[in-house]
């Protein structure tokens, strides 16, 4: 009974930090089935700050539409108004890990997490043509020697009248509150004008204009750790080692 007792102990001690239960509501978000879209109104400075607000009457600050929620964001109604807060890109610079700090929350349903940020992925093409004249098939993210942009601009086609629009693009990454799940939000802005109007407006102050977004939380199936599977294997293996004395000893 002794040694049962011992291979217990070493079985309880192997499933101490081994994850068998979901520790989060975020944790059925597998294979990207979590999901939601975002708009509002986002104004970016030139002094690195990008502040939101509502696309619903009153404009409320911080506020953003969740619209066309799947998995455990199917509890939030489609229309809500859920809350964002502001970046400040000389404390959450491009291309660098920082916080995590505070980012999306759900005042609609707060038994869910969080979101937090804490990486904003620099832009994907070269500044080459951002100083071109315009013309429709152009990209461009500003860049100076020391810092690139978080936007990727692209010219587009227009009518007669706008020969010329423009759409720009950013990435933000982060982790939920609770450390379950990562998450990434890809936001989009369209404008009626071309990207080297939009730069030469924020180069002057700030740039104002809506925005959309889709925001896809993700978890990888939880996997034990190595030290943790040892620990079980070991008291499992005590218990048929135990299990055989047994019988042997009841055949003496």
């Amino acid at each position: 009974m002794e040694s049962v007792r011992i291979a217990l102990v070493i079985l309880a001690l192997g499933m101490i930090g081994t994850p068998v239960f979901a520790a989060s509501v975020y944790d059925s978000c597998v294979l990207n089935t979590c999901r939601f879209s975002m708009s509002g109104i986002a104004t970016v400075t030139s002094g690195g700050t990008i502040s939101w607000a509502s696309d619903q009457p009153g404009q409320t600050p911080n506020l953003f539409t969740l619209t066309l929620p799947t998995g455990v964001f199917s509890t939030i109604p489609s229309g809500s108004q859920e809350r964002i807060e502001n970046l400040t890109l000389a404390t959450e610079p491009v291309g660098t890990t920082f916080g995590p700090f505070p980012f999306i929350s759900f005042p609609t349903n707060p038994t869910l997490p969080p979101l937090d940020v804490n990486f904003i992925a620099p832009g994907i093409f070269s500044p080459a043509q951002c100083g071109s004249a315009p013309a429709p098939g152009q990209v461009c993210t500003p860049s100076t020697a020391t810092t690139t942009s978080a936007f990727s601009f692209t010219n587009t086609p227009g009518s007669a009248g706008v020969p010329v629009q423009s759409t720009a693009n950013f990435v933000v990454n982060g982790v939920s509150h609770d450390g379950a799940a990562a998450w990434t939000a890809n936001f989009t802005s369209q404008f009626n004008v071309p990207f080297q109007t939009v730069l030469a407006n924020l180069a002057t102050g700030q740039v104002t204009n809506s925005y959309s977004a889709v925001t896809t939380v993700t978890v990888s199936p939880t996997v034990p750790e190595p030290a943790s599977l040892t620990l079980l294997g070991t008291g499992l293996l005590g218990l048929v080692r135990a299990g055989r004395r047994r019988s042997a000893a009841r055949l003496n």
